[in-house]
């Protein structure tokens, strides 16, 4: 599937905000007094980057799909 170069960079902004999105979580919070409020757990970071990771897998279908439809209703109108 060969994807244009608008929305390569788009998926790509998406990985960048899903990884700092989910090194946010692996940090945690502060509270207040400045202390941490969660302990450090990776498994954090790859719930919401796999969230990330499911979302671009599902547009990714979506585009392939569309693509597909596209080509067959050109075929048809032939």
């Amino acid at each position: 599937m060969k994807m244009s170069r608008p929305i390569l960079l788009i998926m790509l902004g998406v990985v960048s905000w899903g990884v700092v999105h989910g090194v946010g979580s692996y940090y945690g919070g502060i509270d207040r007094s400045g202390d941490n409020f969660l302990q450090h757990d990776l498994r954090r970071f790859f719930i919401v980057f796999g969230c990330v990771v499911g979302f671009l897998a599902f547009w990714g279908l979506m585009l392939l799909s569309r693509k597909r439809r596209l080509e067959r209703e050109a075929n048809d109108a032939e």
